[in-house]
């Protein structure tokens, strides 16, 4: 199996510091090289934001109409699209490179990111991305990366979000979205995705890498008690991988600045090795829709 591996090192369109450092992280620690030994073949991308930063909506849109034209290209090849983000923000560009009315998506993440400007006053876009894709606000970013077509809710299933902000939470109650708490995945997420299932076969897989507890991952913007552990999330993907065909992947939220010993990087680089694997393991990669 090819793998793609793009890096996307922004953190809301900017670059140089906290999350948009993590994906340079992964590849100075050479996971490229570690697929590599693996058995995959490995192609490294990097996405590069044009010109200087002018405000963090046009830099989101330059850079997930970037991120999304690598993800066509590289589905187009038959590769597997591995993603290292910053922020959550890439995942826009990632599902836009797909076919979002044929896709599910899910979402592994400690927040909501289902906010709108409206239940959001700080104008946050780091708590939006979900909602974007799912059509609620900020359609202009969504447009911008070619490709305007949204998720429906229904086909979005999101595990933990143990820390929600009550705005986000009742948003989410309201929709079609599924949600399975950390403590409910042992039970509810295959009866979640064997849902799923009935109306897609494909899907994109999005790691907020602080979905996972702080113990396993402190080096994170917005830590939360209480998240799974490496071996929650590998468990999840192998039974998501058998029932669903993995169509892109991202792993994002790492900062670097705030890691401890080296724990987030070591969780990081064993959950894309985890995702490699479970996606060349289920047979289901090999379908090339040209």
């Amino acid at each position: 199996m090819k793998v793609s591996l793009i890096s996307a090192p922004y953190d809301l369109g900017r670059e140089g510091a906290g999350m948009a450092l993590g994906p340079a992280r992964y590849l100075e620690a050479s996971v490229d090289l570690s697929l590599t030994d693996k058995g995959f073949e490995v192609e490294v991308e990097t996405v590069e934001r044009e010109g200087l930063f002018k405000d963090k909506f046009s830099a989101v849109a330059d850079v997930n109409a970037r991120l999304a034209e690598r993800v066509r290209e590289a589905v187009g090849r038959g590769d597997f699209p591995l993603i290292l983000g910053g922020n959550c923000d890439t995942a826009i560009g990632v599902v836009a490179g797909l076919e979002p009315s044929r896709i599910g998506v899910i979402w592994f993440d400690a927040h909501g990111d289902f906010g709108t400007p409206e239940t959001t006053p700080s104008g946050y876009l780091g708590s939006m991305p979900l909602s974007i894709i799912a059509g609620h606000c900020h359609g202009q970013i969504l447009k911008s990366t070619g490709n305007g077509t949204t998720v429906p809710e229904k086909n979005v299933v999101m595990v933990d979000v143990r820390n929600a902000e009550p705005e986000q939470r009742i948003r989410l109650e309201n929709s079609a979205i599924q949600v399975i708490a950390s403590d409910e995945i042992e039970s509810g997420l295959h009866d979640a995705l064997t849902d799923l299932s009935s109306r897609v076969d494909e899907i994109y897989l999005h790691i907020d890498i602080d979905s996972l507890d702080p113990l396993y991952a402190p080096g994170v913007d917005f830590p939360a008690p209480g998240g799974l552990s490496v071996e929650d999330v590998e468990t999840a993907v192998g039974v998501i991988a058998q029932i669903f065909r993995i169509r892109a992947a991202s792993l994002t939220a790492y900062n670097p600045d705030k890691d401890e010993e080296n724990k987030t990087l070591q969780a990081g680089m064993r959950l894309l090795a985890t995702v490699a694997d479970a996606v060349a393991g289920s047979g289901k990669e090999v379908r090339h829709d040209g």
